[in-house]
This record gives C-alpha cells, sequence and structure tokens, in this order.
C-alpha cells in the first residue's frame, strides 16, 4: 500500500509549466486578496479618529422626515426647474446675460429669457405642490407628536440616538456627507422671482366670507413645519397657500390645547398674479404697461432667479447627483441611514472569497507534490465559486443602494497623506468586482485542473 501511494504522488508530481501555472495562481489571488485588503485599509484611522471624538470626525444623528422637510421642498422645486429648462437659459439668467427685449414707455428694455414680465406668461411653471399630502402628513405628524406625553417623546430621540451612535460604521455613514460630490460644479439653488408679479393666496378683487375665530383659537399655535415656524404662503420661496383652522386648537396627552392644523386653502383657484396690458399715455405717442384690474387664477408660472454657480457644460453631472440626493431623501429610514454606503462590509465580504480561494490554491501549490491535498482542492474549488458568486451578488445589490448612489459621488478624503476619496473607493471596489465576475471561469478552470493526471 505503501509502494502505491508513493506511485501515486511521483504520478501526479506536475510538469515544470504546471508548477508555474500554479504559483502564478497563487501569487494573483493573494494580490488581488491584498488589494481588497488595501480598499479596505483607509477605515481604520478614520474609524479611530471618529471614536476618539476628533473634529470633523462626528456620527450624524437620526434625519428623520427628510421626504417632508423645508431642504427637500427647496431641492424638490430646484430640480424641477433645473430639469425643465436648458443648461444655456439657466446659465443666461444666473448670469443675467440679455437674450431679447421688449418696448415700455417708447423705450427698449433688455432681459435675460425670462422674458417679458408683462405678458402674462410666466417663465417656469411650478410643478411640486403643498396641497394635499404635505398638508396630510404634517396633519399626521403632529397628531402622533402631540398623543406623546414627554417621557414618551424624549424616549423616542434616545432611541433614534442610540440607533444612530452604536455599531455604526462612521466610514460608511458620516463620511459620505463631510465633503463635496461630483456634480456640485453646478450647484445653484432656483427660486421664484415675483419682484414684478407678486402671487396671491385669494383673488384680491373678490369678497369672501369671511372666518369667525373661535373664542380660544390661538395663532400661535399653528403647527411648525420641520424648521420651527409656521407655514405661509410661500415656503423657501415657492407658492404654498397654507393656511390654518381658527377653531378650537388640536389638544394633546394632557387635554392641552396643542397645535391648530392645516386646513384647505382660502382659494383652491391660488395663486393669483395681476394681468397686464399696454395703454396709451395722454399727450404721448407711446404705450406703456399698466395693471388691467383683473388677477388670472391658477397663476403658477413665474420668472425665476438662479443663484449659485454653473461652472460646467454637462448638465447631465449634476441631474443625476440632485436625482440621487432627492431618491435618498424620499426613502431612508432608520436601517438604510444606519447601514450608510455598507462599503466597508463589501470589502470584508470580497477579501473573504478572495481568502478563500487563495486557500485553495495553496492546496492545489501543496497537491503538486501530495495528491490528497490536489483531492481537497478540488472540492474545494466548486465551494470557492459558489461561495464568489454569492457574495459577488450581494455585493452588487449592496453597491447599487440608493444611499450608495449619492455616496459614491462624495469627494471626502479617507486616506491621510494623499488624496485618496470615498469615490476612489468606490470605483476601485466596483472595478475589481467587475474583474471577479470576469476571473471567476478561469479560476474554476485552473482549479479543475487537478482533477486530470497526466499518462504516459
Amino acid at each position: 500500500e505503501g509502494a502505491e501511494d508513493g506511485h501515486r504522488e511521483r504520478a501526479l508530481v506536475p510538469q515544470g509549466q504546471d508548477r508555474g501555472l500554479l504559483c502564478a495562481h497563487v501569487l494573483n489571488c493573494l494580490l488581488l486578496l491584498v488589494l481588497f485588503r488595501y480598499v479596505n485599509l483607509p477605515r481604520q484611522p478614520v474609524l479611530a479618529a471618529a471614536l476618539a471624538g476628533e473634529s470633523g470626525f462626528e456620527f450624524i444623528d437620526f434625519q428623520d422626515k427628510t421626504n417632508w422637510g423645508g431642504e427637500q421642498w427647496k431641492n424638490r422645486q430646484t430640480l424641477g426647474a433645473w430639469k425643465n429648462k436648458s443648461l444655456k437659459e439657466l446659465k443666461q439668467i444666473n448670469m443675467d446675460w440679455k437674450t431679447e427685449k421688449y418696448s415700455n414707455r417708447g423705450r427698449d428694455f433688455y432681459v435675460n429669457p425670462n422674458g417679458n414680465p408683462y405678458d402674462n406668461s410666466g417663465y417656469y411653471t411650478q410643478s411640486r405642490k403643498f396641497y394635499d399630502d404635505y398638508m396630510t402628513e404634517y396633519n399626521n405628524y403632529w397628531a402622533e407628536e402631540a398623543a406623546k406625553d414627554p417621557i414618551a417623546r424624549d424616549a423616542d430621540k434616545w432611541s433614534n440616538w442610540s440607533e444612530m451612535h452604536d455599531g455604526v460604521m462612521w466610514f460608511d455613514t458620516a463620511a459620505c456627507f463631510k465633503g463635496k460630490f461630483i456634480g456640485d460644479v453646478n450647484a445653484v439653488t432656483i427660486a421664484p422671482d415675483t419682484s414684478v408679479n407678486t402671487q396671491f393666496n385669494a383673488d384680491p378683487t373678490k369678497s369672501y366670507t369671511p372666518v369667525t375665530p373661535a373664542n380660544d383659537a390661538n395663532a400661535a399655535l399653528n403647527g411648525p413645519s420641520d424648521s420651527g415656524s409656521a407655514f405661509g404662503t410661500f415656503w423657501e420661496g415657492w407658492y404654498t397657500g397654507a393656511s390654518y383652522a381658527v377653531t378650537t386648537p388640536q389638544k394633546d396627552y394632557a387635554n392641552d390645547p396643542a397645535y391648530n392644523k392645516l386646513v384647505a386653502p382660502k382659494d383652491p383657484n391660488g395663486p393669483f398674479q395681476a394681468t397686464w396690458e399696454k395703454k396709451a399715455v395722454s399727450g404721448q405717442s407711446y404705450t406703456q404697461y399698466g395693471r388691467t384690474g383683473n388677477f388670472r387664477a391658477k397663476a403658477w408660472d413665474t420668472e425665476i432667479s438662479v443663484t449659485g454657480q454653473i461652472n460646467w457644460s454637462d448638465k447631465e453631472l449634476t441631474t443625476a447627483l440632485n436625482d440621487a440626493r432627492v431618491d435618498l431623501q424620499d426613502d431612508c429610514d432608520m436601517d438604510c441611514q444606519k447601514r450608510g454606503s455598507a462599503l466597508s462590509v463589501v470589502a470584508t465580504l470580497m477579501s473573504t472569497a478572495y481568502g478563500i480561494i487563495a486557500l485553495n490554491a495553496l492546496f492545489m501549490f501543496i497537491g503538486a507534490w501530495r495528491y490528497r491535498w490536489r483531492v481537497c482542492s478540488v472540492y474545494c474549488t466548486m465551494c470557492a465559486c459558489l461561495v464568489q458568486m454569492v457574495i459577488l451578488m450581494v455585493s452588487a445589490v449592496m453597491l447599487t443602494g440608493k444611499y450608495n448612489t449619492v455616496c459614491m459621488r462624495s469627494l471626502t478624503n479617507t486616506f491621510e497623506g494623499f488624496r485618496w476619496t470615498m469615490n476612489d473607493d468606490f470605483q476601485m471596489t466596483f472595478n475589481l468586482w467587475f474583474v471577479s465576475w470576469i476571473l471567476m471561469l478561469p479560476f474554476v478552470c485552473c482549479g479543475m485542473c487537478s482533477a486530470f493526471v497526466a499518462t504516459k
């Protein structure tokens, strides 16, 4: 039996080319393992800095109701106008470059693409409206908060805080929002310009039946927005037409007056804008624009202002970033915010996969002289391939999440001593993930070579 084992071992000793192939396979696997561990290296110093409480490495708190807040409202409106109008016209408005003219009082006035402010037609029509979803959402939110006593309310705050400050990887969460983003080269804020055409929440020419407030009505209890102030006719410059109840305030857990809820707008046909027409001037040969005394209803169209910077002609670069931001704010609950980008998890998973492949390659290398190790590597190859495939699929889901569509554009520096950003981490991880799919078949073929025995 011993002689037979020796014969088997001698028969299974590979030729020099085979040994070279095995060595190359081992080195290749080890190289990929080192690369994936290298991707994970920057996480260690920044995590230590965060846990040490260093300035600039603070953990972030849970962002509640970001999809209904003022920042999201403004971002949605800006994104709507940004998509609706050409980059050329937005840049011309931003710089106030003249593109057309109109005549008034015998003079020519040169204006940007907003055009003639007296032509009864605004440049852009507001797409996002306040009613009815914002009214319903905030009324429900105020009711839920009023139903909680101070202990229950603060218990929720503690729960949210503890969730975001325990077991959270700083690199995967706060680091994403510490620096600038690719696409901020065209960071602008777009808002209505109502300097000529003011929007009203009611028709100034119409008489409305007055609403008699209740004896215990209290306007100071009007429900607040996320900024802490009550809603008005405008929010972040955009028309809302918000209106509050003037009845007895809603009660809290102790049956005390707590808040006034939002109700239907004063006039559902709002906003209203004045109409203009050209009128002859007595004793003059010219005409001038003047108000007709009538107001047009549902006048959502306005001129706009574009503030900020537009420094790049690729509009889609900024559109993609802002789309990703809006989508993230729309749908990112506690689990989403706590998990963050999960890039550290992806790096660990893929390092594990290549660790198994490298270990199998070691079995193959030893199997060049010990056939039992080669037999083991044959079975291990199949297992390693299955594990790698599962890990690559799981990693793909993590890498393509809504959080990462924003985080992958972050330019937060993640390595001390030279320029290496979050975007570089994502590019490195994605490229290696892609290469992993391509190399999977060669790894399997190389591993299955151990199943063949050369015969004389």
